[in-house]
């Protein structure tokens, strides 16, 4: 005959076993609070440096390490180097960061003036990209 301790572990060990069942995978989705984090980080790097970030390295990314890990990935394009006061941009959208999917499917667009917004692709691909400093 088996211990009554027998039957609690094999409970308990079926638990353990079945506690990551019925909960959804991780989302990919691209969060619009870390691309605001992201236009923040850009738009303090070119105030404190005096220029515009060339790269990935002159962002604090400790705010957004997620879309830090997406950028490296290629998976969110950022347009380095970008000029950031342009009097051609002034109340235009000009677009400074995107996910790689924008010109294909709905989307998170960081725009130059640290707007975050969604995009369709149709909306997407009318929409101008930063003018990169050379």
């Amino acid at each position: 005959m088996k211990s009554p301790a027998f039957g609690l572990t094999a409970i308990a060990l079926s638990l353990l076993l079945t506690a990551g069942c019925g909960r959804e995978a991780p989302s990919n989705k691209i969060s619009k609070n870390d691309v605001h984090l992201l236009g923040v980080a850009y738009h303090q790097s070119n105030h404190d440096k005096k220029g515009s970030p060339k790269s990935l390295d002159d962002l604090d990314t400790s705010k957004f390490p997620t879309l830090r890990d997406k950028i490296q990935a290629g998976d969110f394009i950022v347009l380095w180097n970008a000029q950031l006061t342009n009097p051609e941009q002034k109340g235009k959208a000009f677009v400074l960061g995107y996910e790689k999917t924008a010109a294909e499917k709905d989307s998170v667009v960081l725009l130059v003036d640290g707007l975050v917004e969604e995009s369709t692709a149709a909306e997407f691909k009318k929409l101008p990209k930063a003018t990169i400093l050379k």
